[in-house]
């Protein structure tokens, strides 16, 4: 029971992080759009006509944002959004903020599993769409450009240590037999049908416990939906480990949810 309350309140926890993102997102948009409207910049920039162009791209961003908040799993908006102040806030002279956004919404896309499919043309795309940006700072001088690319070619960098390394420390937190059982499986990260867990020798009524578990049911409650005693469900879910190579449920969760399975 305890695992199942773990990872339910993992995800009311991102829910309301990533509410609370959007709220603080909106409220930025928006102070912004009244500043960039009364004061407006006299710079060199490449926007058209930015006296009007940037107030209204702010306002209409923050109105997103204020759409997002109860809108959470629209990622195509977010997306949008993130990619239109990347725009602009490089266009504008504030390269380094552009940089921090347009890494934001990579990182947000991975979270959300948008490179599990297609992942090198989707790749890219968004690399072709940042050398399309990051030339908006050239107004700003020679030394602001190549302070951009290399602050830009040092996050690209960061990030990928970290994804590479937070990869090499969790995965020994698992117990040894898992290993033995990960040959069998595809790759974390990418999607796992069911017919390949069929391959740890797993029956079909394991499997439906399996999904069962994912989607946060108790013991009770899968003996419920499938007529059976709750004894019987733990015996299977036992066996279940074994071919895993673990030995709680939490465990089972751990590997299971660095997947996306299809039935």
């Amino acid at each position: 029971m305890h695992d199942i309350i773990f990872v339910m309140t993992r995800a009311n926890i991102q829910k309301l992080l990533h509410r609370l993102l959007n709220i603080c997102a909106t409220v930025v948009l928006a102070a912004a759009t009244i500043i960039s409207y009364r004061l407006p910049a006299d710079q060199i920039t490449l926007v058209p006509y930015a006296e009007i162009t940037v107030p209204l791209v702010y306002g209409v961003s923050a109105f997103a944002c204020a759409l997002l908040i109860f809108r959470l799993e629209n990622v195509i908006l977010e997306t949008a959004v993130l990619i239109a102040q990347s725009f602009l806030t490089v266009w504008t002279g504030k390269e380094i903020l552009g940089i921090f956004l347009y890494s934001a919404m990579i990182i947000m896309l991975l979270c959300n599993k948008f490179f599990r499919t297609r992942g090198t043309i989707k790749t890219a795309a968004f690399i072709v769409l940042w050398l399309v940006i990051l030339p908006g700072i050239i107004p700003y001088g020679r030394a602001r450009t190549i302070i951009a690319y290399i602050v830009s070619i040092l996050q690209i960098l960061f990030y990928a240590y970290i994804y590479v390394s937070l990869k090499d420390l969790l995965v020994p937190l698992l117990p040894p037999q898992f290993h033995s059982a990960q040959d069998k499986l595809p790759a974390q990260g990418s999607v796992l049908h069911v017919s390949q867990l069929q391959e740890l020798g797993l029956s079909e009524r394991q499997i439906q416990f399996i999904l069962d578990s994912i989607k946060g049911k108790s013991y009770a409650e899968i003996a419920e939906m499938h007529a059976a005693s709750t004894s019987t469900v733990k015996k299977e879910m036992v066996s279940v480990f074994k071919a895993f190579g673990v030995k709680t449920r939490e465990e089972l969760l751990f590997i299971l949810l660095q997947y996306t399975i299809k039935e």
